[in-house]
């Protein structure tokens, strides 16, 4: 339950009425408590996959989050990871193919698939199954 209030005075400083709500805030508080468990739920399972993966920011390319297979796969640390955007893993001749993949990517489809040449941090030349979200 969350009460406010406030108390009005009058010119004299004597108090006249007191305005205030009542809510009952249980089910937000059970709705804020069951989103932090699905996206500690979530980020557990993102972190723990035996696989490399990661999150970017589609319109900047940006990566925001990379787990602990990529790092050691990749080579990069996760620092580097998150200063790079999703190209700076492509050889340069591979990329505007990329780039106009990414941008006709506007709707989730659990079955985006495709075999990706991407670059590990050693110059080394890997082919990587990808399917993205």
């Amino acid at each position: 339950m969350l009460t406010r209030g406030q108390v009005l005075f009058d010119a004299q400083g004597r108090p006249v009425r007191a305005v205030g709500s009542h809510s009952d805030v249980h089910a937000n508080t059970l709705a804020e408590q069951t989103l932090r468990a699905s996206e500690e739920q979530h980020r557990l399972l993102f972190e723990a996959n035996p696989n490399p993966a990661w999150m970017f920011d589609v319109e900047t390319m940006q990566f925001v989050a990379v787990n602990a297979a990529a790092i050691r796969h990749y080579g990069y640390s996760r620092e580097e990871f998150l200063a790079m955007r999703t190209t700076d893993i492509r050889p340069v001749e591979d990329v505007a193919d990329y780039e106009a993949a990414v941008a006709a990517s506007t709707e989730y489809n659990p079955k985006k698939r495709g075999i990706w040449r991407h670059r590990l941090k050693n110059g080394r030349i890997i082919e990587a199954e990808i399917t993205g979200a």
